[in-house]
């Protein structure tokens, strides 16, 4: 079972943070290509930071940076 800390949300910031940092992209780069403005980059701000992230949102992110969501899995 997960420990508090690694909470599916708090998973899911992490995996997104690597990402997108591997990528060499900023926060506003991937608000701009997953969510399309850079209006949306507190949005990510607040994803990487373990809020709670909507499934179409997410679907769109993971797109966005190429990858999956097998991340999660134990």
């Amino acid at each position: 079972m997960l420990n508090t800390k690694e909470t599916i949300p708090n998973r899911i910031a992490k995996f997104i943070r690597e990402k997108r940092q591997a990528r060499g992209e900023t926060q506003e780069e991937l608000a701009i290509r997953a969510l399309g403005s850079k209006k949306h980059r507190s949005y990510i701000t607040k994803i990487e930071n373990g809020r709670t992230i909507g499934l179409f949102t997410l679907e769109k992110i993971l797109i966005a940076l190429e990858s999956n969501i097998e991340f999660i899995e134990d």
